[in-house]
Formats: C-alpha cells, sequence, structure tokens
C-alpha cells in the first residue's frame, strides 16, 4: 500500500477509491469502524480543506500496518482468483441498489478481472487506465447527515 499511496496518482486514486466506497455505506446507513485506530470518514475526500485531515489518516494508518502488500497483489501473483468482487463488487452493487453509480469501483473489478485472466499485468500502465477514468469524474460532494448503523469488529469500539 505505501507504493502506491507515495506517489501523488497513487494517493489520489486510493483517496478517491476510498471515498467513493465510503459515501455508497454511508448512503446505506452504514458507518464503519476504526481500522488500526483510523476513523474511515478521516480518509474521505470531498473538497481540497479534507486532504490534510485524509493525509495525516493514511500516513498513521500506513505507520500502524507496517509494510504490507495488498492481498488481491498477493493472488494476482499466486495466479489464485481475488476477491474484488465481494469487496470492490459489494460497493458497485450496493450502489445500484441505492440508485447510485461507484464509477471507479466498477472499474478496479473490470481492471482485476483483467489481471486475472491474463490480459493485462498490474503496474503503472493498470493505475493509469483507472486514473484515466478518476480524471473524468467529478470530486464527490460532502455527504448529508443520515442515520446510520454502526459496523465495527470489535464490541465496544469508537465509530466513525
Amino acid at each position: 500500500y505505501a507504493q502506491v499511496a507515495a506517489e501523488r496518482p497513487g494517493k489520489w486514486l486510493a483517496y478517491r477509491l476510498w471515498t467513493e466506497g465510503y459515501d455508497v455505506a454511508c448512503a446505506a446507513g452504514v458507518r464503519p469502524g476504526e481500522v488500526a485506530g483510523i476513523r474511515p470518514a478521516d480518509l474521505a475526500v470531498h473538497t481540497d480543506d479534507d486532504l490534510p485531515r485524509a493525509a495525516g489518516a493514511l500516513a498513521a494508518l500506513l505507520s500502524r500496518l507496517g509494510p504490507t502488500k495488498a492481498s488481491m497483489s498477493q493472488d494476482l501473483e499466486r495466479g489464485s482468483p481475488t476477491e474484488v468482487d465481494v469487496i470492490n463488487g459489494a460497493i458497485v452493487a450496493q450502489a445500484a441498489a441505492l440508485g447510485r453509480t461507484a464509477t471507479l469501483n466498477q472499474r478496479v473489478v473490470e481492471l482485476v478481472h483483467e489481471c486475472e485472466r491474463g490480459a493485462r499485468r498490474p503496474g503503472r500502465d493498470t493505475l493509469a487506465a483507472l486514473r484515466a477514468i478518476a480524471a473524468g469524474l467529478p470530486r464527490p460532494p460532502p455527504l448529508p447527515a443520515a442515520p446510520v448503523r454502526h459496523l465495527s469488529p470489535e464490541p465496544g469500539a469508537r465509530h466513525g
């Protein structure tokens, strides 16, 4: 993760993908629980004013998790099926159920399936294909207040 987030285009994509998924969850009335002590809302970027908070949260998250490699990347290296349909595909399906789109997550699903079939390899050109879609999308608007259901892997954990 740190390798992708170390480069400005990778960090920008990470924020955009996270924000899209987070917004879909919130629209569905779900607020994810903290991950490694980081509130998910702190990683969402809706305006330029959100960038310093998100940058701090991302740096803290990467520091707390240590050197890690995305499990989907590991799956692709082994030639194993990934969990892209369960993760990004679920965001796309929930967005559709709400009458919304999740364009970036949909493109991630497509790109990862291309990699699984051997039609594409993970790398800079794959990130460039995702950036091309993201560049044409407007920045997501700030979220309205909505009733929420809190989800957390730990009972009693603080929620975003």
